[in-house]
């Protein structure tokens, strides 16, 4: 039996749930989660780190199907405080929190 393959989005545990019936606005939020996952941490930058892809891709957003929410996917904990910053900064009124988790996640590829 083989082994189970991880998806790309496996490692990213540190999730937001955010909700808006806007397009734009979505659209909008996944153009600043993009923004935190590649924005250098300081301690990164300090030792020279790589840039790696964000989660989610726009085709797996999913928005309209889900009523309105959308999950996004970040690598660390601080990538995710860099989005719901700006998004609150930017955004403020257009969407809401739904949920954060920080739990391991069990996605099937």
């Amino acid at each position: 039996m083989a082994a189970p393959t991880m998806s790309p989005h496996t490692a990213h545990t540190y999730t937001v749930t955010c909700e808006s019936h806007d397009e734009a606005v979505v659209h909008c939020l996944v153009a600043l989660a993009h923004f935190a996952e590649h924005t250098m941490l300081d301690e990164e930058a300090a030792a020279g780190g790589a840039l790696e892809p964000c989660t989610p891709a726009p085709a797996d957003l999913g928005w309209e199907r889900e009523e309105g929410r959308v999950t996004f996917r970040f690598s660390e904990q601080g990538r995710r405080g860099i989005f719901l910053g700006e998004a609150t900064r930017l955004l403020s009124g257009k969407w809401t929190r739904a949920a954060v988790t920080e739990e391991p996640l069990n996605i099937q590829s």
